[in-house]
């Protein structure tokens, strides 16, 4: 019997911090100006004032672009650019990591074909150059716009050793004949991507993650759920054979 499918939501952030920073300089200057003091040393208060309130603005009017829906059949990622697709044949495992002391959902995949199959060529080029930057608050839109050399192209193109035994000819479509890891430099955007994964599974051991502001649970509740999903669609692939 199929499973009803389940909606995850990102988190929602309540963001006081930023409002009380920027509630307190305006009022401080204010003050200072009812008792006729002089500002001119605290006038550099007043941009911050204004910055402070246009990141909030910016934050509150930010809508999250992905979302996450688990199906019988896989999990469906829903961004601004499309959809994606990932069957639970193609997942290896999911557990909880940890990277910058943040806790994470991680998938490793079995294989990198049908991922890279599915996505079109403005989702791969906003999951190297953008999504990477999405969750930083302070200016993360000037490091998408910047389209900076991706992190795992700077960190393999030093060392080239970290590849050896992390690139065999079945994980990915399309690297036939191509001279590792001296090929990604002939691959391009999809050269690009791979390297994202790779990085990413040499990072926190799986290919994809998920950061905890994404979903509206603990990693470790969001992992059981998925579990129980892909333990699911394999006792029954088992019974049909």
């Amino acid at each position: 019997m199929a499973r009803q499918s389940l909606e995850i939501a990102p988190r929602e952030k309540k963001h006081w911090f930023l409002l009380v920073v920027s509630v307190a300089l305006t009022g401080l200057l204010l003050y200072r100006q009812y008792l006729e003091q002089p500002i001119r040393n605290t006038v550099v208060l007043l941009p911050l004032a204004v910055f402070t309130a246009i990141l909030l603005l910016k934050r509150l009017g930010t809508t999250k672009t992905v979302s996450l829906t688990v199906v019988s059949e896989g999990m469906i990622f829903h961004y601004k650019q499309g959809t994606l697709h990932i069957s639970w044949f193609d997942i290896e495992t999911i557990g909880v990591s940890s990277y910058a002391s943040k806790d994470i959902v991680g998938i490793r995949l079995k294989n990198y074909d049908r991922y890279l199959e599915a996505m079109s060529p403005t989702l791969m080029t906003y999951m190297i150059y953008e999504r990477p930057y999405e969750g930083g608050l302070f200016f993360s839109w000037i490091l998408m716009r910047l389209r900076l050399t991706p992190l795992g192209r700077r960190v393999f193109s030093r060392n080239p050793a970290l590849l050896v035994g992390q690139t065999p000819p079945t994980l990915w479509s399309g690297f036939a004949g191509l001279d590792i890891p001296a090929g990604f430099d002939r691959l391009g955007t999809l050269g690009f991507m791979v390297q994202t994964l790779l990085f990413s599974r040499l990072s926190t051991g799986y290919d994809l993650t998920i950061p905890s502001s994404e979903i509206d649970r603990p990693p470790k509740e969001l992992v059981a759920i998925l579990e129980s999903y892909l333990t699911g669609q394999h006792q029954a692939s088992g019974m049909e054979h």
